[in-house]
């Protein structure tokens, strides 16, 4: 499928880009990936961090800003990685520009939570989540395990 091919070459060696969560050790993790049945189904396409409002978020790998601006009332952070992966991170508030590249590590933003009514209330949690080729995969999985996996 696209999907394994895409990760098989970004794991290959030759564009194989570091990752690292997207907030400061140690990171509370909240909630974590459930795979959904279909499409359509329920399930928690992405991971939860316990955050606070301002904390800064790094990005967690090389890549180009896609998106930044409000979703369903949610303001959003989209880095694309390579040709097929990319990565969504919420709530965050960021002076980047569409089409600015980042590198892993790299202070993209801060939470502004304010007005944003987390599942996570009353605490704040910075919801990341990972795409290739529009499937939702778990940010939790380094790229290069989905070669080993498949």
């Amino acid at each position: 499928s696209k999907l394994i091919a895409a990760v098989l070459t970004m794991a290959s060696g030759q564009n194989q880009p570091q990752w690292r969560p997207p907030v400061a050790n140690p990171a509370h993790l909240m909630a974590g990936f459930r795979s959904p049945n279909s499409d359509y189904s329920s399930g928690h396409r992405g991971i939860d961090y316990l955050v606070w409002e301002q904390q800064s978020i790094l990005s967690p790998s090389d890549g180009t800003v896609a998106f930044v601006g409000v979703v369903a009332g949610k303001p959003v952070l989209t880095i694309q990685h390579s040709p097929s992966l990319r990565s969504a991170l919420e709530p965050v508030c960021s002076s980047l520009k569409v089409g600015d590249r980042v590198v892993t590590g790299q202070i993209i933003g801060s939470v502004c939570g304010r007005g944003y009514h987390s599942h996570c209330e009353p605490l704040i949690c910075l919801h990341y989540s990972l795409r290739s080729y529009g499937r939702y995969l778990s940010p939790l999985v380094q790229p290069e395990v989905y070669r080993q996996v498949c």
